[in-house]
């Protein structure tokens, strides 16, 4: 287990809080200790074999290092913004693996977990500076004004930002002290049907006048909206398969996502009923892909 921010639609805000950009890749603590080298997932999963270049890389610069960092394992489009398609598909995508560490736990068989935030941020920073390191490794830094920080984050359509409490410190669990804003999407789509085993929604778009599907959507409702649109859904039914029912498409739903991951919606969630649109004005917005 690892600590983890709570979603948060809601930047906050006050003096107590510093900003960080939020990268969308792999979360792992990296052991660099004395030529023993160590990439571990969230989970608890070794990782070394997955991302050989960064365990090589810390092989030739850390031997005699001592520390723990806490990080993400990212592919950079822009200082603001992970590509996780490229690192899923790295072996076919020409693209460098990086390790970026935003917390330092360990340092010098020294535990910092109990030294706030602010305290283990500035042992981070001066660890980097004191290692002049390559762009394999990459110090993030945090900032008071979250404003200007999220106004860079959305230019480069980055996954959002992560406030973090100064007094913070670390604990292996999910926690309010580390509050996570993502940079969502606002689109509307369309029904084209639903699971009878998973209660999965099929969702389409219109694009350049043909219909596209855009994967699925469960969560967000409430469970009397749910009822209530199962119920509407099962008057429309025009085909009925082994888990699957496909509907008339006539009932539209505005959609709050992350990306588009291989064309589909990615951690897609109901906001709301969208009456007031027919099929064919759930256009797929330009820029989408």
């Amino acid at each position: 287990m690892t600590m983890l921010p709570t979603l948060s639609l809601v930047m906050p805000k006050g003096l107590e809080w510093l900003y960080e950009v939020k990268y969308d890749g792999y979360r792992a603590k990296l052991y660099l200790q004395h030529g023993k080298i160590k990439l571990i997932s969230r989970n608890g999963v070794l990782l070394n074999d997955n991302f050989i270049e960064i365990i090589k890389y810390c092989k030739q610069f850390f031997i005699q290092t001592d520390v723990v960092l806490d990080g993400e394992v990212v592919v950079l489009d822009s200082p603001f913004k992970a590509n996780f398609f490229k690192l899923k598909n790295r072996k076919q995508l020409p693209c460098v693996v990086q390790y970026l560490a935003f917390d330092i736990l360990k340092i010098k068989q020294v535990s910092l977990i109990s030294r706030p935030y602010l305290v283990r941020k500035k042992l981070l920073q001066d660890w980097f500076s004191q290692c002049k390191l390559a762009p394999i490794l990459q110090f993030v830094a945090a900032t008071s004004d979250g404003d200007s920080l999220w106004q860079k984050v959305a230019q480069h359509d980055g996954e959002g930002i992560v406030a973090k409490k100064k007094t913070s410190i670390w604990k292996a669990k999910r926690t309010t002290e580390w509050l996570k804003i993502k940079h969502w999407k606002y689109d509307s789509f369309f029904i084209t049907g639903y699971s009878t085993k998973t209660g999965l929604l099929y969702l389409a778009a219109v694009e350049q006048g043909k219909i596209r599907p855009m994967g699925t959507v469960l969560h967000g409702f409430s469970p009397k909206e749910r009822e209530t649109l199962l119920a509407v859904l099962n008057k429309h039914q025009i085909k009925q398969d082994k888990d699957r029912i496909d509907v008339k498409s006539g009932i539209c739903l505005e959609v709050r996502y992350l990306e588009l991951y291989k064309g589909k919606l990615r951690q897609p969630s109901f906001v709301r009923f969208r009456f007031d649109l027919s099929a064919e004005d759930c256009q797929l917005p330009k820029g989408r892909t």
